[in-house]
């Protein structure tokens, strides 16, 4: 199912009607929400056919292999083979968080057509650069806010809404005092450019927005679960 969805932006090619205008939305950045259809067919990418080849190996054998293993480990939990710690727990939430989170981050910023502007945090130009650095920001985003939204968890046996609401502000004041204030000292450090502080992009609210109420909500909907298992455990 996968894969159909993410050639849907195709039917233009069979389309027997408005062929026209279903090629122009395939031509929009929107269609990133095609499985990043729109950013898989820019030249940027085509361009690193190799690269994008053994990513795309690599991330199909990962998928899979995580696939498995999350059965397995389900199977253990509920079978009472592994008892988990809190600290495995948090983790397991923070990690599950973090890629979907990333994720969004990722379609979020596709959408903008913004890979280049986050190569820029490097002192790049490069969209590809920009698209690999999300990585790493997810992971840094992620491991930062898992402290947060276990409080979240543990203040009145919040919700995934309630996180999400929580997720919502923080991503506006982590836009207002990481991009409004921060960023602009960081890029003048490593570029000679003047950047006026403080920094209005209101693409980057957005993306803030999204990859903090994203993680915020995933992170309490999976922690919730693993603290059901284990409950059922108990008993």
């Amino acid at each position: 199912m996968g894969g159909l969805w993410g050639i849907v932006p195709d039917f233009h090619n069979i389309a027997p009607l408005f062929s026209t205008e279903l090629y122009a939305f395939h031509n929009s950045s929107w269609v990133d929400l095609f499985a990043f259809h729109y950013t898989l067919d820019r030249p940027f990418v085509r361009g690193q056919y190799l690269v994008s080849v053994f990513s795309s190996i690599a991330l199909f054998s990962a998928s899979v292999a995580a696939y498995w293993v999350s059965l397995e480990f389900h199977e253990a939990v509920r079978a009472g083979r592994w008892r988990l710690s809190q600290i495995t727990k948090v983790g397991i939430a923070t990690l599950c968080a973090t890629v979907y989170a990333t994720l969004a981050m990722t379609l979020v910023v596709g959408i903008q057509e913004s890979f280049g502007l986050v190569g820029q945090l490097v002192g790049s130009e490069s969209r590809l650069v920009g698209a690999m650095l999300l990585g790493p920001i997810g992971l840094g985003g992620g491991m930062v806010l898992a402290p947060l939204f276990e409080w979240v968890a543990n203040w009145d046996e919040s919700t995934v809404l309630t996180a999400s609401v929580v997720g919502f502000v923080s991503g506006v004041v982590l836009w207002a005092l990481g991009v409004g204030l921060l960023l602009p000292v960081w890029l003048q450090a490593i570029s000679e450019s003047t950047v006026s502080i403080p920094l209005i992009h209101w693409g980057s609210l957005v993306v803030c927005v999204v990859f903090v109420s994203v993680f915020g909500g995933l992170y309490t909907l999976f922690r919730e679960e693993l603290a059901l298992k284990s409950t059922v455990l108990s008993t």
